[in-house]
């Protein structure tokens, strides 16, 4: 599921169609004064007054006055959206730290309670209708973090913390994926946003602070040392 999916990212859909759309208009027009001004060329005719006196006036009405028509609201609406999509306009109901590495992401789960934290990789499960703050970092190269039904991208840059904020407005599986080169396996480096209503979020979560359960018998716990004593235990 990529359609629109939560409040920043309607906020930049609408931005980006009203861009398009404003541009497409502007193009147009362009193309059509520009048609209008070749089939009505004379250079064989002498200025006049008159004539240097409707190029001026065309040139300040499509020139300044239409810009400015165009230009100023859309420069208000670009910044009230910006306004919007700031994780500082409203405090958050749960802090997520994401850290990317090569190739995959660290997800860990903040809590006051530190019996409440957890960790996970690769998938970020949120609640259903909650604003989820995410503090970006990386270990390594330059990352990016991007769902595109759910927010604009945000870069994972190492030695820095960078914050931005998701919120899912129906469940569903979103997913995301790497926006930035990191390496050669970067096409790989995905990841999945789970959102659920809370009640269930809430029942996830507590499964995941339970102590994970011993092997039962030899030949598991021989596939458990196996798998972490390989290269597979960097990523899963």
């Amino acid at each position: 599921m990529n359609e629109v999916a939560g409040p920043a990212a309607e906020r930049i859909a609408d931005l980006t169609w009203a861009m398009t759309a404003l541009g497409a208009l502007v193009f147009v027009v362009f193309c059509a004064a520009f048609a209008y001004a070749l089939a009505r060329r004379r250079s064989d005719e002498p200025p006049t007054p008159e004539r240097d006196r409707h190029g001026t006036r065309a040139i300040v009405l499509f020139g300044a006055l239409i810009p400015a028509l165009i230009l100023v609201p859309l420069f208000v609406w670009t910044v009230q959206a910006l306004a919007a999509l700031d994780p500082r306009a409203a405090r958050p109901d749960l802090v997520i730290e994401v850290v990317g590495k090569q190739w995959w992401w660290e997800v860990r789960y903040r809590d006051a309670d530190p019996r409440k934290v957890f960790m996970a990789a690769n998938e970020l499960h949120v609640p259903v209708g909650r604003r989820v703050e995410l503090r970006l970092a990386s270990t390594d190269v330059n990352h990016s973090f991007w769902v595109p039904a759910l927010q604009g991208k945000t870069d994972n840059i190492p030695g820095r913390e960078n914050v931005t904020w998701i919120e899912a407005s129906a469940p569903g599986v979103y997913g995301g994926q790497c926006a930035e080169y990191c390496g050669t396996q970067h096409a790989n480096m995905r990841l999945l946003v789970i959102a659920e209503p809370p009640v269930e979020w809430e029942r996830w979560a507590a499964r995941q602070r339970q102590p994970a359960a011993e092997p039962p018998d030899s030949m598991a716990r021989a596939g458990r040392d196996a798998f972490l004593g390989s290269a597979c235990a960097l990523c899963h």
